[in-house]
Protein backbone atom coordinates (compact mmCIF):
# COMPACT_ATOMS: atom_id res chain seq x y z
CA UNK A 1 0.00 0.00 0.00
CA UNK A 2 1.00 3.49 -0.75
CA UNK A 3 2.06 5.70 2.05
CA UNK A 4 0.19 9.01 2.85
CA UNK A 5 1.85 12.05 1.80
CA UNK A 6 1.30 14.45 4.10
CA UNK A 7 4.41 16.74 5.73
CA UNK A 8 4.48 18.33 8.77
CA UNK A 9 7.59 21.12 8.38
CA UNK A 10 8.66 21.89 11.67
CA UNK A 11 11.36 24.65 11.23
CA UNK A 12 8.61 26.35 8.85
CA UNK A 13 6.09 26.24 11.48
CA UNK A 14 7.89 27.78 14.23
CA UNK A 15 9.23 30.25 12.56
CA UNK A 16 5.46 31.28 11.46
CA UNK A 17 4.14 31.21 15.06
CA UNK A 18 7.72 31.81 17.03
CA UNK A 19 7.52 29.10 18.96
CA UNK A 20 9.27 25.94 19.56
CA UNK A 21 7.49 23.01 17.95
CA UNK A 22 7.78 19.45 19.89
CA UNK A 23 8.47 18.14 16.67
CA UNK A 24 11.89 18.58 14.47
CA UNK A 25 12.73 19.10 11.00
CA UNK A 26 9.98 17.78 8.38
CA UNK A 27 7.85 15.21 9.89
CA UNK A 28 6.68 12.52 7.04
CA UNK A 29 3.40 10.96 7.80
CA UNK A 30 4.53 7.09 8.37
CA UNK A 31 0.79 5.72 7.72
CA UNK A 32 -0.93 4.23 4.74
CA UNK A 33 -3.02 6.65 2.59
CA UNK A 34 -6.65 5.39 1.64
CA UNK A 35 -7.93 3.52 -0.94
CA UNK A 36 -7.95 6.19 -3.83
CA UNK A 37 -6.77 9.23 -2.44
CA UNK A 38 -3.21 10.20 -1.56
CA UNK A 39 -3.58 10.93 2.24
CA UNK A 40 -4.49 8.77 5.12
CA UNK A 41 -7.80 8.71 6.57
CA UNK A 42 -6.16 11.08 9.94
CA UNK A 43 -5.50 13.91 7.46
CA UNK A 44 -8.65 14.13 5.47
CA UNK A 45 -10.60 17.05 6.53
CA UNK A 46 -14.01 15.52 7.61
CA UNK A 47 -15.81 16.54 4.61
CA UNK A 48 -12.96 14.56 2.67
CA UNK A 49 -14.03 11.52 4.74
CA UNK A 50 -17.74 11.68 4.56
CA UNK A 51 -17.09 11.94 1.15
CA UNK A 52 -15.31 8.93 0.57
CA UNK A 53 -17.69 6.94 3.05
CA UNK A 54 -14.94 6.90 6.11
CA UNK A 55 -16.87 7.64 9.31
CA UNK A 56 -15.87 8.84 12.59
CA UNK A 57 -16.50 5.48 14.71
CA UNK A 58 -13.74 3.61 11.77
CA UNK A 59 -11.22 6.58 12.63
CA UNK A 60 -11.56 5.72 16.30
CA UNK A 61 -11.20 2.20 15.57
CA UNK A 62 -8.18 2.87 13.18
CA UNK A 63 -6.43 5.37 16.10
CA UNK A 64 -6.91 2.51 18.53
CA UNK A 65 -5.34 0.11 16.31
CA UNK A 66 -2.39 2.14 15.86
CA UNK A 67 -1.51 2.78 19.28
CA UNK A 68 -1.39 -0.57 20.71
CA UNK A 69 1.09 -1.62 17.76
CA UNK A 70 5.24 -1.52 18.63
CA UNK A 71 7.09 1.23 17.13
CA UNK A 72 7.54 5.02 17.22
CA UNK A 73 6.05 6.15 14.35
CA UNK A 74 2.67 4.18 14.24
CA UNK A 75 1.80 6.24 17.19
CA UNK A 76 2.19 9.47 15.76
CA UNK A 77 -0.31 11.63 14.10
CA UNK A 78 0.81 14.73 14.28
CA UNK A 79 -1.29 17.77 12.71
CA UNK A 80 -3.63 14.97 12.29
CA UNK A 81 -7.42 16.03 12.31
CA UNK A 82 -9.81 13.35 13.94
CA UNK A 83 -12.93 13.01 15.04
CA UNK A 84 -13.96 12.72 18.80
CA UNK A 85 -11.99 9.70 21.18
CA UNK A 86 -13.63 8.16 23.45
CA UNK A 87 -11.43 5.32 25.05
CA UNK A 88 -13.66 5.55 28.31
CA UNK A 89 -12.51 2.68 30.38
CA UNK A 90 -10.30 1.48 28.80
CA UNK A 91 -6.06 0.73 29.43
CA UNK A 92 -4.49 2.52 26.52
CA UNK A 93 -0.83 0.52 26.38
CA UNK A 94 1.52 -0.55 23.84
CA UNK A 95 4.17 -3.48 23.90
CA UNK A 96 6.84 -0.62 24.09
CA UNK A 97 7.32 2.80 25.22
CA UNK A 98 6.99 5.03 22.64
CA UNK A 99 5.06 8.53 22.86
CA UNK A 100 1.38 8.43 21.49
CA UNK A 101 1.63 11.49 19.91
CA UNK A 102 -1.33 13.79 18.61
CA UNK A 103 1.31 16.96 18.46
CA UNK A 104 -0.46 20.23 16.22
CA UNK A 105 -3.91 17.63 15.67
CA UNK A 106 -7.25 19.37 15.79
CA UNK A 107 -9.59 16.62 17.49
CA UNK A 108 -13.05 17.48 16.55
CA UNK A 109 -15.07 15.87 19.07
CA UNK A 110 -14.61 15.07 22.60
CA UNK A 111 -11.93 12.89 23.95
CA UNK A 112 -13.09 10.45 26.84
CA UNK A 113 -10.70 8.61 29.03
CA UNK A 114 -12.89 8.80 31.81
CA UNK A 115 -11.89 6.00 34.02
CA UNK A 116 -9.11 5.11 31.54
CA UNK A 117 -5.41 3.72 32.69
CA UNK A 118 -3.21 4.93 30.27
CA UNK A 119 0.58 3.48 30.24
CA UNK A 120 2.27 5.47 27.59
CA UNK A 121 3.56 9.07 26.92
CA UNK A 122 0.70 11.04 25.71
CA UNK A 123 1.61 14.27 24.27
CA UNK A 124 -0.96 17.28 22.78
CA UNK A 125 0.85 19.41 22.51
CA UNK A 126 -0.02 22.29 20.15
CA UNK A 127 -3.57 20.26 19.78
CA UNK A 128 -6.75 21.93 19.57
CA UNK A 129 -9.33 20.04 21.81
CA UNK A 130 -13.39 20.44 21.85
CA UNK A 131 -14.34 18.60 25.07
CA UNK A 132 -12.04 16.58 27.36
CA UNK A 133 -13.00 14.51 29.54
CA UNK A 134 -10.66 12.58 31.66
CA UNK A 135 -12.43 11.70 35.29
CA UNK A 136 -10.76 9.45 37.51
CA UNK A 137 -8.30 8.11 34.82
CA UNK A 138 -4.76 7.38 35.59
CA UNK A 139 -1.69 8.63 33.56
CA UNK A 140 1.29 6.46 34.29
CA UNK A 141 3.57 7.93 32.29
CA UNK A 142 4.62 11.96 31.47
CA UNK A 143 1.56 13.78 29.45
CA UNK A 144 2.23 16.61 27.32
CA UNK A 145 -0.44 19.43 26.97
CA UNK A 146 2.01 22.46 26.59
CA UNK A 147 0.43 25.19 24.31
CA UNK A 148 -2.43 23.30 23.58
CA UNK A 149 -6.05 24.88 23.35
CA UNK A 150 -9.21 23.94 25.08
CA UNK A 151 -12.43 24.93 23.69
CA UNK A 152 -14.89 23.25 25.50
CA UNK A 153 -15.75 21.47 28.94
CA UNK A 154 -12.56 19.84 30.37
CA UNK A 155 -12.75 17.82 32.88
CA UNK A 156 -9.60 16.34 34.74
CA UNK A 157 -10.99 15.54 38.09
CA UNK A 158 -10.01 13.07 40.34
CA UNK A 159 -7.44 12.00 37.58
CA UNK A 160 -4.11 10.86 38.85
CA UNK A 161 -0.79 11.91 37.10
CA UNK A 162 2.12 9.08 38.15
CA UNK A 163 4.72 11.22 36.35
CA UNK A 164 4.99 15.10 34.74
CA UNK A 165 2.41 16.41 33.81
CA UNK A 166 2.99 19.65 31.25
CA UNK A 167 0.54 22.13 30.64
CA UNK A 168 3.12 25.25 29.47
CA UNK A 169 1.28 27.86 27.59
CA UNK A 170 -2.23 25.81 27.25
CA UNK A 171 -5.15 27.78 26.96
CA UNK A 172 -8.50 27.10 28.41
CA UNK A 173 -11.39 28.67 27.44
CA UNK A 174 -14.12 26.89 29.73
CA UNK A 175 -13.51 26.35 33.57
CA UNK A 176 -11.47 22.85 33.63
CA UNK A 177 -11.69 20.70 36.78
CA UNK A 178 -8.64 19.48 38.81
CA UNK A 179 -10.24 18.94 41.64
CA UNK A 180 -9.24 15.90 44.13
CA UNK A 181 -6.37 15.53 41.51
CA UNK A 182 -3.08 13.64 42.10
CA UNK A 183 0.12 15.18 40.67
CA UNK A 184 3.69 14.58 40.63
CA UNK A 185 5.42 17.13 39.28
CA UNK A 186 3.14 19.91 37.49
CA UNK A 187 3.66 22.59 35.25
CA UNK A 188 1.13 25.31 34.19
CA UNK A 189 4.05 28.05 33.06
CA UNK A 190 2.48 30.48 31.13
CA UNK A 191 -1.47 28.71 30.92
CA UNK A 192 -4.05 30.90 30.63
CA UNK A 193 -7.52 30.17 32.55
CA UNK A 194 -9.83 32.45 30.94
CA UNK A 195 -12.70 31.58 33.08
CA UNK A 196 -11.03 30.42 36.13
CA UNK A 197 -10.02 26.95 37.01
CA UNK A 198 -10.96 24.42 40.07
CA UNK A 199 -7.40 22.93 41.89
CA UNK A 200 -10.27 22.05 45.07
CA UNK A 201 -8.28 19.47 46.93
CA UNK A 202 -5.54 19.40 44.55
CA UNK A 203 -2.29 16.72 45.49
CA UNK A 204 1.25 17.29 44.16
CA UNK A 205 3.73 14.70 45.52
CA UNK A 206 6.53 16.72 43.61
CA UNK A 207 6.37 20.60 42.49
CA UNK A 208 4.50 22.94 40.65
CA UNK A 209 4.67 25.89 38.79
CA UNK A 210 2.46 28.72 38.24
CA UNK A 211 4.48 30.91 36.79
CA UNK A 212 3.55 34.19 34.73
CA UNK A 213 -0.08 31.85 34.60
CA UNK A 214 -3.74 33.84 34.58
CA UNK A 215 -5.07 31.92 37.29
CA UNK A 216 -8.53 34.51 37.47
CA UNK A 217 -9.58 33.75 41.15
CA UNK A 218 -9.40 30.03 40.17
CA UNK A 219 -10.09 27.92 43.63
CA UNK A 220 -7.11 26.58 45.41
CA UNK A 221 -8.77 25.40 48.44
CA UNK A 222 -7.58 22.67 50.40
CA UNK A 223 -4.32 21.78 48.08
CA UNK A 224 -1.45 20.30 49.13
CA UNK A 225 1.77 20.37 47.43
CA UNK A 226 4.80 18.36 48.89
CA UNK A 227 7.36 19.79 46.77
CA UNK A 228 7.87 23.47 45.59
CA UNK A 229 4.59 25.79 44.44
CA UNK A 230 5.86 28.70 42.79
CA UNK A 231 3.14 31.52 41.30
CA UNK A 232 6.04 33.92 40.18
CA UNK A 233 4.32 36.97 38.37
CA UNK A 234 0.65 35.24 38.35
CA UNK A 235 -1.86 37.11 37.13
CA UNK A 236 -5.07 37.20 39.56
CA UNK A 237 -8.19 38.79 40.01
CA UNK A 238 -11.07 39.46 42.95
CA UNK A 239 -11.08 37.15 45.98
CA UNK A 240 -8.21 34.59 44.98
CA UNK A 241 -8.90 31.51 47.59
CA UNK A 242 -5.78 29.84 48.88
CA UNK A 243 -7.55 28.72 52.18
CA UNK A 244 -5.85 25.17 54.06
CA UNK A 245 -3.27 25.35 51.17
CA UNK A 246 -0.59 23.34 52.88
CA UNK A 247 2.72 23.49 50.81
CA UNK A 248 6.66 22.87 52.26
CA UNK A 249 7.93 25.92 49.99
CA UNK A 250 5.86 28.07 48.68
CA UNK A 251 6.94 31.62 46.15
CA UNK A 252 3.56 33.97 46.38
CA UNK A 253 4.42 36.70 43.65
CA UNK A 254 1.27 37.90 42.58
CA UNK A 255 0.11 40.71 39.80
CA UNK A 256 -3.67 42.18 39.57
CA UNK A 257 -5.45 44.34 37.37
CA UNK A 258 -7.63 45.77 39.95
CA UNK A 259 -7.36 45.32 43.51
CA UNK A 260 -7.48 41.83 44.49
CA UNK A 261 -7.34 39.35 47.84
CA UNK A 262 -4.99 36.54 48.08
CA UNK A 263 -7.03 34.35 50.57
CA UNK A 264 -4.78 32.30 53.47
CA UNK A 265 -7.12 31.53 55.65
CA UNK A 266 -6.56 27.85 57.83
CA UNK A 267 -2.80 27.59 55.56
CA UNK A 268 0.58 26.17 55.98
CA UNK A 269 2.86 27.22 54.84
CA UNK A 270 6.20 25.52 56.20
CA UNK A 271 8.77 27.83 54.10
CA UNK A 272 7.34 31.08 51.97
CA UNK A 273 8.29 33.88 49.95
CA UNK A 274 6.37 36.58 49.30
CA UNK A 275 6.42 39.81 47.09
CA UNK A 276 4.19 42.44 46.78
CA UNK A 277 3.76 44.31 43.58
CA UNK A 278 4.78 47.84 43.33
CA UNK A 279 1.19 48.04 42.10
CA UNK A 280 0.07 48.22 45.82
CA UNK A 281 -3.24 46.36 44.88
CA UNK A 282 -3.38 43.02 46.28
CA UNK A 283 -3.70 42.31 50.37
CA UNK A 284 -3.43 38.97 51.50
CA UNK A 285 -5.67 37.90 54.22
CA UNK A 286 -3.75 35.65 56.37
CA UNK A 287 -6.18 33.88 59.20
CA UNK A 288 -6.34 30.80 61.10
CA UNK A 289 -3.15 30.20 59.30
CA UNK A 290 0.57 28.73 60.38
CA UNK A 291 3.61 30.48 59.16
CA UNK A 292 7.31 28.97 59.26
CA UNK A 293 10.31 30.46 57.94
CA UNK A 294 9.42 33.15 56.16
CA UNK A 295 10.49 35.86 53.32
CA UNK A 296 8.59 38.95 52.83
CA UNK A 297 9.54 41.61 50.04
CA UNK A 298 8.43 44.42 48.06
CA UNK A 299 9.69 45.30 44.59
CA UNK A 300 9.32 49.16 45.60
CA UNK A 301 12.07 49.61 48.68
CA UNK A 302 9.58 52.57 49.51
CA UNK A 303 6.72 50.62 50.08
CA UNK A 304 5.52 48.65 53.59
CA UNK A 305 5.18 45.33 53.00
CA UNK A 306 3.49 44.70 55.90
CA UNK A 307 0.96 47.31 55.05
CA UNK A 308 -0.44 44.70 52.86
CA UNK A 309 -0.50 41.61 55.11
CA UNK A 310 -3.42 41.37 57.67
CA UNK A 311 -2.86 38.69 60.44
CA UNK A 312 -5.23 37.45 62.00
CA UNK A 313 -4.99 34.59 64.42
CA UNK A 314 -1.62 33.23 62.90
CA UNK A 315 0.56 30.66 64.54
CA UNK A 316 3.92 32.00 63.77
CA UNK A 317 6.67 28.70 64.10
CA UNK A 318 10.25 30.25 62.89
CA UNK A 319 8.93 33.48 61.33
CA UNK A 320 12.20 35.63 62.22
CA UNK A 321 9.90 38.82 62.83
CA UNK A 322 13.50 40.54 63.75
CA UNK A 323 14.48 40.97 60.22
CA UNK A 324 11.63 43.30 59.33
CA UNK A 325 11.44 45.53 62.98
CA UNK A 326 11.42 48.79 60.48
CA UNK A 327 8.65 47.60 58.83
CA UNK A 328 6.92 46.84 62.46
CA UNK A 329 7.75 50.23 63.75
CA UNK A 330 6.76 52.26 61.10
CA UNK A 331 3.51 50.33 61.53
CA UNK A 332 3.56 50.86 65.15
CA UNK A 333 3.65 47.10 65.48
CA UNK A 334 0.47 47.09 64.64
CA UNK A 335 -0.23 43.47 62.18
CA UNK A 336 -4.23 43.48 61.92
CA UNK A 337 -4.97 46.50 59.28
CA UNK A 338 -5.32 47.20 56.26
CA UNK A 339 -5.75 49.89 53.56
CA UNK A 340 -9.12 50.94 53.57
CA UNK A 341 -9.24 50.43 49.98
CA UNK A 342 -9.97 46.50 50.56
CA UNK A 343 -12.48 47.47 53.35
CA UNK A 344 -15.35 46.65 50.75
CA UNK A 345 -14.37 43.22 50.35
CA UNK A 346 -12.78 42.58 54.34
CA UNK A 347 -15.44 44.96 56.43
CA UNK A 348 -14.73 47.49 58.65
CA UNK A 349 -11.39 47.33 60.91
CA UNK A 350 -13.15 49.20 63.56
CA UNK A 351 -15.74 46.21 63.60
CA UNK A 352 -13.05 43.40 63.79
CA UNK A 353 -13.60 41.02 67.09
CA UNK A 354 -11.65 42.71 70.05
CA UNK A 355 -11.04 38.77 71.31
CA UNK A 356 -9.77 37.76 67.85
CA UNK A 357 -6.97 40.91 67.99
CA UNK A 358 -5.98 39.76 71.39
CA UNK A 359 -5.44 36.18 70.41
CA UNK A 360 -3.89 37.52 67.45
CA UNK A 361 -1.05 39.44 69.18
CA UNK A 362 -0.96 36.39 71.39
CA UNK A 363 0.47 34.19 69.27
CA UNK A 364 2.44 36.86 67.65
CA UNK A 365 4.41 37.26 70.99
CA UNK A 366 4.33 33.72 71.04
CA UNK A 367 5.85 33.30 67.82
CA UNK A 368 8.69 36.35 68.26
CA UNK A 369 9.68 34.31 71.60
CA UNK A 370 10.05 31.46 69.25
CA UNK A 371 12.67 32.57 67.23
CA UNK A 372 14.28 34.80 70.77
CA UNK A 373 13.29 38.14 69.22
CA UNK A 374 12.88 40.15 72.57
CA UNK A 375 11.84 43.18 71.21
CA UNK A 376 8.94 41.78 69.27
CA UNK A 377 7.84 39.70 72.29
CA UNK A 378 7.65 43.17 74.12
CA UNK A 379 5.83 45.09 71.28
CA UNK A 380 3.16 42.32 71.17
CA UNK A 381 2.67 41.64 74.61
CA UNK A 382 1.85 45.54 74.82
CA UNK A 383 -0.86 45.49 72.48
CA UNK A 384 -2.23 41.92 73.63
CA UNK A 385 -2.74 43.29 76.89
CA UNK A 386 -4.33 46.53 75.23
CA UNK A 387 -7.00 44.80 73.59
CA UNK A 388 -7.36 42.59 76.24
CA UNK A 389 -8.67 45.78 78.19
CA UNK A 390 -10.95 47.02 75.51
CA UNK A 391 -12.42 42.99 75.63
CA UNK A 392 -12.83 44.16 79.24
CA UNK A 393 -14.66 47.05 78.58
CA UNK A 394 -16.86 45.88 75.75
CA UNK A 395 -18.31 42.59 77.97
CA UNK A 396 -18.87 44.66 81.15
CA UNK A 397 -15.76 43.17 82.90
CA UNK A 398 -15.21 46.84 84.59
CA UNK A 399 -12.65 45.47 87.59
CA UNK A 400 -10.49 43.69 85.27
CA UNK A 401 -10.35 46.19 83.03
CA UNK A 402 -9.77 49.19 85.38
CA UNK A 403 -6.95 46.90 86.82
CA UNK A 404 -5.63 46.14 83.14
CA UNK A 405 -5.40 50.37 82.44
CA UNK A 406 -4.07 50.87 86.09
CA UNK A 407 -1.24 48.13 85.30
CA UNK A 408 -0.83 49.66 81.76
CA UNK A 409 -0.22 52.95 83.01
CA UNK A 410 1.82 52.90 86.07
CA UNK A 411 3.98 50.10 84.33
CA UNK A 412 3.47 49.79 80.83
CA UNK A 413 2.28 46.25 81.55
CA UNK A 414 5.83 45.36 82.63
CA UNK A 415 7.44 46.16 79.98
CA UNK A 416 8.46 50.13 80.75
CA UNK A 417 10.11 49.77 83.94
CA UNK A 418 10.46 53.94 84.04
CA UNK A 419 7.14 54.58 83.86
CA UNK A 420 7.33 52.93 87.46
CA UNK A 421 9.96 54.67 88.99
CA UNK A 422 8.10 58.15 87.17
CA UNK A 423 5.12 56.92 89.37
CA UNK A 424 7.25 56.43 92.25
CA UNK A 425 8.74 59.79 91.94
CA UNK A 426 4.85 61.56 91.69
CA UNK A 427 3.47 59.43 94.64
CA UNK A 428 6.80 60.63 97.04
CA UNK A 429 6.32 64.13 96.28
CA UNK A 430 2.54 63.85 96.19
CA UNK A 431 2.29 63.21 99.53
CA UNK A 432 5.37 65.37 100.53
CA UNK A 433 3.10 68.18 99.78
CA UNK A 434 0.09 66.92 101.57
CA UNK A 435 2.05 66.50 104.90
CA UNK A 436 3.48 69.66 104.58
CA UNK A 437 -0.16 71.27 104.27
CA UNK A 438 -0.74 69.12 107.29
CA UNK A 439 2.14 69.47 109.54
CA UNK A 440 2.74 72.96 111.41
CA UNK A 441 6.37 74.19 112.15
CA UNK A 442 8.00 76.99 113.37
CA UNK A 443 11.15 76.54 111.01
CA UNK A 444 11.73 77.99 108.27
CA UNK A 445 9.98 77.00 104.44
CA UNK A 446 13.36 75.30 103.29
CA UNK A 447 13.67 72.45 106.89
CA UNK A 448 9.80 72.16 106.01
CA UNK A 449 10.12 71.39 103.05
CA UNK A 450 12.96 69.10 103.77
CA UNK A 451 11.11 67.72 106.75
CA UNK A 452 8.05 66.55 104.25
CA UNK A 453 10.15 65.48 101.53
CA UNK A 454 12.18 63.20 104.65
CA UNK A 455 8.82 61.86 105.82
CA UNK A 456 7.50 60.90 102.36
CA UNK A 457 10.60 59.52 101.48
CA UNK A 458 10.80 56.96 104.57
CA UNK A 459 7.24 56.30 104.46
CA UNK A 460 7.36 54.89 100.77
CA UNK A 461 10.20 52.44 101.76
CA UNK A 462 8.96 51.78 105.22
CA UNK A 463 7.18 48.59 104.54
CA UNK A 464 10.26 47.08 102.65
CA UNK A 465 13.07 48.65 104.64
CA UNK A 466 11.44 49.80 108.03
CA UNK A 467 12.63 52.81 110.32
CA UNK A 468 11.42 56.16 110.14
CA UNK A 469 10.59 59.19 112.53
CA UNK A 470 7.83 58.16 115.45
CA UNK A 471 4.77 60.35 114.20
CA UNK A 472 2.13 61.61 117.26
CA UNK A 473 -0.44 62.86 114.35
CA UNK A 474 -3.21 60.11 113.63
CA UNK A 475 -3.84 61.53 110.14
CA UNK A 476 -0.15 61.59 109.37
CA UNK A 477 -0.12 58.19 110.81
CA UNK A 478 -2.63 56.92 108.45
CA UNK A 479 -1.14 58.08 105.12
CA UNK A 480 1.84 57.19 106.23
CA UNK A 481 0.83 53.46 106.15
CA UNK A 482 -0.85 54.35 102.60
CA UNK A 483 2.20 55.31 101.26
CA UNK A 484 4.01 52.73 102.65
CA UNK A 485 1.81 50.33 101.26
CA UNK A 486 1.85 51.81 97.53
CA UNK A 487 5.55 51.87 98.20
CA UNK A 488 5.90 48.63 98.42
CA UNK A 489 3.99 47.82 96.03
CA UNK A 490 6.04 49.87 93.13
CA UNK A 491 9.01 48.67 94.44
CA UNK A 492 7.95 45.40 94.01
CA UNK A 493 6.27 45.88 90.17
CA UNK A 494 9.40 47.82 89.43
CA UNK A 495 11.81 44.72 90.45
CA UNK A 496 9.22 42.85 88.28
CA UNK A 497 9.41 44.93 85.26
CA UNK A 498 13.58 44.93 85.83
CA UNK A 499 13.82 41.54 86.02
CA UNK A 500 11.42 40.80 82.75
CA UNK A 501 14.25 43.28 80.79
CA UNK A 502 17.01 41.93 81.64
CA UNK A 503 15.92 38.25 81.08
CA UNK A 504 14.72 39.42 77.71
Amino acid sequence: MTKCKYKFNARQWSKSHVVDSPVTGIWTCPHEAYNGVDLCPFHLSKSERDQIGITDDEVQELVYQKIQQPGYKEKQFIDANLPGLDFSGQTIESKDERAINFAHSTIDGPIRLGGSVVDQVLVLSHAEIRDFDAMDATFSERVYFSQATFHGACDFSRCCFESVSNFKGARFHTTPSFATTEFETASFEGTLFRYNASFFGAQFTGGVDFNRCYLGNSDFKNCCVEGSAMFRHTVVKGLFPLNQFKCEDVYLGFYSPDNAIIDLGGAELSDFTLTHPYTRNILYNISHATLGDGHIQPEDDSMNPFSYIYFNNVNFDGFDFSSYHSYFEELDWEIHSYPDKFESSMGRQEDIDTDLLESTYLKAKNGAKRVGDVRGVSKFTLKELRFRRMSFWENGQYREGLFNLMYGAIAGYGEKPSRVILTSVVTVVAFAEIYGLILSSDTSLVDQILQSYTLSLQAFVSVVFGGGAEIELLLIRLLVGIQGFIGAFLIALFVYSLTISVTR
